[in-house]
C-alpha cells in the first residue's frame, strides 16, 4: 500500500549506492558496462509507477487482452512463438498468472474479451493433461498432477470433467500418497490446491511436513534449501519462496522470516526480469504482512562516534553506515564482512610456497593465488588486487576468463589487477596470476580490497606483506 510513496521518494531505487557513493560510481563508467545500470533502475521505477494512473492500467489489460486473443491458438493452446505448436506447460503458466490476477481482483472472471480466451485454455489443458500424462503418473499423483491442480484450482467457477474430478477426489482422499517423498515445490502446489478447495483436513500435515524443512537464522531469515529439483518457466527457487510465504501468511515467524530471506536476496542480488520476480513482488504486496508493507519510520541518533538508528515502525530495515578515513594500507588491520581475500605466493616451477622473507629472483616467474571467500550469492562484485612494482604480469591482456565456480573481466591497470564478478556464488574460488620479477629490492606486495559494487557494506581487505628481490 505504501509502494507508491516509496518510489516517488526514492525513484533510483537499490541503484542509488551507485549514484550516492562517487567513487565507485567513477569505477563503473570507467571500467565495466554495469554503469548503465542506475538509468535502467530509474527508468524501471518510472514504469511502476504509471501503473498507479488507472487510465494507463484499464488501456494496458485491455490491449494485453487483445494481444492474448491474437497469439491464442485455434486449439486454445499457447505456443512459444507465433506458428509453432500450442504449448501445454506455456498454457498453464499463461493460466496460472490469470489465475492470479482474477483471485486479487486485477482482472474480472467474467470479463467479455478474457472469458473466451480463459474457456478455450482451460479447455486445452484439460484435454491435454488427460492425454500427455502417464498412467502411472496420474496413478501415482506425480509431480505433473500436482502441478496441473495447482494452476486448475485457480478457476473452480468451470467444472472439471468426470475424469479429472474422479482424479481430484482421489487426490483429496489421499493428500500423503501425493506428497511423500515430493520436493518442497511440489508440497507447495498442493497447498495451495488445498487452500483454494478447502480441504483443511489434508492441508494441516502438509503444512507441517514443509515446516520440518525451514531453515531459520537471525540474519538472514527463513529459507527452504533445495527447495525445486529443477529450475524451470514455473520452477524455481524464488517462486517456490513466493508460494510458501502464501501458503504461512498465519505464521508470524516463518511469515517474517521467509520475507526476511527474499529481501536479503534482494539486496545482494539483482532481480531481472523474469516469472519468479513477479512471483516475489506479488507475494510480498499481498502476504509480506507489516514487515514488509509498513512506510519505513526511523531516526538516527549521533552521540560523538557512536550512532544509533531506530526503527519506529514494524517495517523491516537494512542499516550501513560508512565512514571514510585516511590511512596507510600496509599498516592497516585486515577484515571481512561477508566477502573475504587472502593472497599466497608461489614459485612457478613446482608451487612451492614463498614466505616472507624468502628471496626472489629478477627473471624469475612466480604465481599469485587469490583466495576469495563469498558467504552468499552476490551480484556485481569488484576486487582490486595491487602489485609490487618488481613484478609485470605475464598477460598482458585484459578480457573474460573463468573457473570451475565463476567467470569474471579481468582488467590490467599499471599498478594492480582488477576482477568484476557479474554474478558471484557463495563459497571459495581461487584465481591464479602469474608475474615476471623484474628488478631488484624491497617491495610491498600490494593491499587487496574486494566490495559488492551492489551492496558495498560487504567487503573484504588484507594489507599485503614484503617481497624481496636479490641476484
Amino acid at each position: 500500500p505504501n509502494i507508491l510513496d516509496t518510489l516517488r521518494a526514492d525513484s533510483l531505487g537499490q541503484a542509488a549506492v551507485f549514484e550516492k557513493n562517487s567513487r565507485i560510481g567513477a569505477l563503473l563508467l570507467e571500467e565495466t558496462p554495469w554503469s548503465g545500470y542506475p538509468g535502467q533502475e530509474a527508468e524501471r521505477t518510472q514504469r511502476l509507477l504509471r501503473l498507479a494512473d488507472p487510465a494507463y492500467l484499464r488501456s494496458f489489460n485491455e490491449k494485453a487482452q487483445e494481444q492474448f486473443r491474437a497469439l491464442q491458438r485455434q486449439d486454445g493452446g499457447f505456443s512459444w512463438f507465433p506458428g509453432m505448436e500450442s504449448s501445454y506447460l506455456l498454457t498453464l503458466h499463461f493460466l496460472e498468472k490469470i489465475g492470479d490476477m482474477i483471485e486479487k481482483d486485477v482482472l474480472s472472471y467474467d470479463n467479455e474479451l478474457l472469458y473466451p480466451v480463459l474457456s478455450k485454455a482451460i479447455r486445452y489443458a484439460d484435454s491435454l493433461f488427460i492425454k500427455n500424462t502417464a498412467k502411472e503418473e496420474l496413478r501415482d499423483l506425480g509431480s505433473g498432477v500436482k502441478m496441473y491442480f495447482f494452476v486448475r484450482s485457480a478457476f473452480t467457477q468451470i467444472p472439471y470433467g468426470q475424469e479429472i474430478a474422479d482424479i481430484a477426489t482421489r487426490l483429496a482422499r489421499n493428500p500423503v500418497q501425493a506428497w511423500k517423498g515430493a520436493s518442497v515445490m511440489e508440497k507447495a502446489y498442493l497447498a495451495v490446491t488445498f487452500e483454494r478447495w478447502g480441504e483443511k483436513q489434508a492441508l494441516k500435515p502438509l503444512l507441517a511436513s514443509l515446516r520440518e524443512f525451514a531453515v531459520c537464522e537471525n540474519e538472514a531469515g527463513c529459507y527452504f534449501p533445495n527447495a525445486v529439483p529443477y529450475e524451470g518457466p514455473m520452477s524455481s527457487q524464488m517462486k517456490a519462496h513466493a508460494l510458501l510465504l502464501r501458503i504461512f501468511t498465519t505464521d508470524p515467524i516463518l511469515r517474517e522470516g521467509i520475507t526476511r530471506w527474499i529481501l536479503d536476496r534482494k539486496q545482494n542480488n539483482i532481480w531481472t526480469s523474469r516469472p519468479g520476480t513477479t512471483d516475489v513482488i506479488h507475494a510480498l504486496i499481498h502476504y509480506g504482512g507489516r514487515v514488509a508493507q509498513s512506510p519505513a519510520q526511523y531516526e538516527i541518533l549521533q552521540r560523538r562516534t557512536t550512532y544509533t538508528v531506530r526503527n519506529r515502525t514494524e517495517a523491516l530495515l537494512y542499516v550501513s553506515l560508512y565512514e571514510q578515513t585516511t590511512e596507510d594500507l600496509s599498516a592497516a588491520p585486515p577484515y571481512a564482512n561477508g566477502l573475504e581475500i587472502t593472497r599466497t605466493w608461489h614459485r612457478e616451477t613446482d608451487y612451492s610456497p614463498i614466505n616472507e622473507g624468502d628471496t626472489l629472483r629478477p627473471g624469475e616467474r612466480i604465481l599469485a593465488r587469490y583466495n576469495l571467500n563469498n558467504e552468499k550469492d552476490r551480484s556485481f562484485v569488484h576486487l582490486k588486487a595491487s602489485r609490487a612494482s618488481c613484478l609485470m604480469p605475464v598477460t598482458e591482456t585484459s578480457g573474460v576468463h573463468w573457473s570451475s565456480t565463476c567467470s569474471w573481466f579481468r582488467e590490467l591497470k599499471q599498478a594492480s589487477t582488477e576482477y568484476f564478478f557479474q554474478n558471484l556464488p557463495a563459497g571459495l574460488h581461487v584465481i591464479e596470476e602469474p608475474f615476471y620479477v623484474i628488478r631488484e629490492g624491497t617491495f610491498h606486495q600490494g593491499s587487496m580490497k574486494v566490495q559488492s559494487l551492489y551492496a558495498p557494506q560487504y567487503a573484504g581487505f588484507s594489507a599485503g606483506g614484503k617481497l624481496l628481490v636479490k641476484e
